[in-house]
């Protein structure tokens, strides 16, 4: 920062959270609504400092985050790979402090390990779900400063995915849709800095509209989802399917519906499976991979719905076993034939 005083200019850089500024400086308290804090310290030097010189503050949450995983990497000598340096930045989306720790975890635990030329390389036990624990205690502490309503919203999102849905968390909770929105958008949002608004999705051919948010970083929603025990995990994975079944486009076909659609087959079937329904998740692959098959997405069609014959053989012999199996055998015939010719072994045992 820079200021003028006696024809002499005084010059300086400051460094702060801007999430920290945002929670205030007091013990939240207990409103309804959310927390009541007092105003941080910071908070009007910082306002005084935009009226006075206008926007000269460098936002490092928006900084180039693969430029600084590529050159962080690169501080030590290493044969790690394009796609390695692409899953690298995909756990921690360039978070200085996450990409920091998680390569430095990685190197301790040994899945990364030194070549005989002293360079990393990948290792044999190489995995990405653990985190490092600087980085579980910093979500830890901002999680933990939550009302009781904030952090169960937070597990049925984190359920939900790394994008949920207002409407979704509304169902399961019980609370309000209004409710709902104003603590995504304004405690969890605006003040906690955990998640931000992602789309309003516009949905054919009711015109229905869902209110779509995501978690700030894949990292809360990955710790938030670790901490729901295996138990009600699969209980709120049901939950969540129920209430998208409740938003789903009746009638809607081809084009109309989204893959990322969050009420879209695909990831019903993604639900159900965690949830312990087999045979509902298989019932979803055979709708998403018939349904790319119409759409000419033949690899697609095939991988959807090669996985629903396999959680059809986790179901108890039995006709609907039989007849779920009879529809997904006949469904992969169709989409076979391009993708690997009239010559297929696999083609030729189906038919």
């Amino acid at each position: 920062r820079g200021c003028l005083r006696s024809g002499v200019r005084f010059g300086g850089v400051g460094a702060y959270r801007a999430a920290t500024v945002a929670l205030g400086s007091s013990a939240p308290g207990t409103s309804d609504e959310g927390e009541v804090w007092d105003r941080h310290a910071m908070e009007p030097v910082v306002h005084e400092f935009a009226r006075n010189w206008g926007d000269i503050e460098i936002d490092l949450d928006r900084a180039d985050g693969r430029a600084f995983v590529e050159a962080f990497v690169d501080t030590e000598p290493n044969r790690l790979d394009a796609a390695f340096r692409e899953t690298l930045y995909q756990h921690t989306e360039g978070n200085p402090l996450f990409t920091i720790e998680l390569l430095r975890g990685l190197q301790e635990w040994g899945a990364l390990v030194r070549d005989e030329e002293g360079r990393w390389v990948a290792g044999p036990a190489l995995h990405w779900r653990r985190l490092p624990a600087r980085v579980e205690a910093v979500i830890a502490e901002r999680l933990g400063r939550l009302p009781a309503a904030c952090q169960r919203l937070l597990s049925v999102a984190s359920v939900e995915g790394l994008e949920f849905t207002a409407e979704v968390l509304a169902s399961v909770t019980g609370l309000g849709l209004s409710r709902v929105i104003y603590h995504l958008s304004e405690t969890l949002g605006k003040q906690h800095r955990l998640v931000r608004p992602s789309r309003l999705l516009r949905r054919m051919p009711g015109g229905q509209t869902l209110s779509c948010y995501r978690f700030a970083h894949i990292l809360f929603q990955r710790y938030a989802y670790d901490h729901v025990d295996e138990v009600a995990r699969a209980h709120l994975h049901r939950l969540v399917a129920e209430a998208l079944e409740g938003l789903r486009v009746e009638g809607a076909t081809g084009a109309e519906v989204d893959a990322q659609d969050p009420a879209g087959p695909q990831q019903l079937a993604r639900h159900w499976e965690a949830a312990g329904r087999f045979d509902k998740a298989a019932a979803c692959l055979l709708q998403a991979g018939n349904r790319a098959g119409q759409l000419s997405a033949y690899g697609e069609a095939v991988q959807l719905l090669r996985q629903g014959l396999a959680l059809v053989g986790r179901l108890p012999e039995g006709s609907e076993r039989a007849q779920l199996q009879k529809q997904l055998l006949i469904g992969l015939a169709r989409p076979l034939l391009p993708v690997q010719g009239w010559a297929s072994a696999e083609r030729a045992q189906l038919a």
